[in-house]
């Protein structure tokens, strides 16, 4: 029994689609076609015996990169198909020298990835539900983000994370499915929030902003999800987005665990309010 990564072509994608759907994830084909776009190199299938067998993706954000959709055919698990991926993608980042490799572990790839060098950065909670009409947000200027807010939102996200981002602010700036948010003040943008579609549910995130912003860009994204299902990646340490998600009534119904290889992430952990899910970081 022979296991074989090689790079994904256009006609994996449906087969990537398969193996999310058994996982119970929640990307769309618009997920697979922007990894696809974006990092044709970084998109591997595993074949097992000829047959394809599992996937995954590494995103290269400057120095930093993400590993994600690490996804093997129920059938086939525990026989080596997914470390042969991971490994498969940090020999491809290798080549590309970047100094920091993130992901977002599932408590079922959690070990496997412990055991190749990954350390625990920090813990996220998957909250879902269908929010409930809250009280007004506090006052702030959130309004609509439009194209000529791009690059001041690239900024912002560069700061803050430490990484350039840029490439797929810029794909999901130009998907009109998306729904996109900033937050003003002295006419600079402080703050951007997004919701974008889900196969199960819609997802908000990311969320990048201050105190007084954060809350304000969530509060507007539940507003406008109101009565719809939505999904949301939290930090645990953000206790007052935990407690506007409760109060939204939203439950808990996954841990995350946030890792890294490499150099230690270097970001500003109290401006990042919800993340971009575990696909994109």
């Amino acid at each position: 029994m022979t296991i074989a990564v090689r790079l994904m072509r256009q006609e994996d994608m449906e087969f990537g689609m398969c193996l999310k759907t058994q996982a119970g994830w929640n990307q769309t084909r618009r997920d697979w076609e922007c990894f696809f776009s974006l990092t044709p190199e970084g998109c591997f299938v595993a074949e097992y015996d000829g047959q394809p067998a599992g996937t995954t993706v590494a995103l290269c954000f400057g120095d930093t990169a993400w590993i994600a959709m690490v996804l093997v055919e129920k059938s086939l698990r525990r026989r080596g198909i997914g470390r042969a991926l991971v490994e498969h993608a940090l020999r491809y980042l290798e080549q590309h020298r970047v100094r920091t490799i993130r992901l977002d572990a599932t408590p079922l790839g959690r070990p496997l990835y412990e055991q190749l060098g990954f350390r625990l950065e920090y813990s996220l909670i998957r909250f879902g539900g269908l929010p409930i009409v809250l009280s007004p947000p506090p006052e702030a200027f959130i309004r609509r983000a439009s194209s000529a807010d791009l690059e001041a939102v690239c900024n912002l996200d560069r700061l803050v994370t430490n990484s350039d981002r840029s490439k797929i602010l810029q794909w999901w700036w130009n998907d009109l499915e998306i729904e996109k948010y900033v937050a003003i003040e002295d006419n600079k943008v402080t703050g951007y929030g997004m919701m974008r579609p889900g196969s199960q549910a819609r997802f908000i995130g990311p969320i990048i902003a201050r105190d007084e912003d954060a809350s304000v860009l969530l509060f507007t994204a539940l507003y406008a999800c109101s009565g719809k299902p939505v999904y949301l990646d939290v930090p645990e340490y953000q206790e007052t987005c935990r407690s506007i998600v409760a109060a939204a009534g939203f439950r808990a119904e996954r841990p995350l665990a946030r890792m890294w290889l490499g150099e230690p992430p270097r970001e500003i952990r109290q401006y990042l309010w919800a993340s971009a899910g575990p696909e994109y970081g």
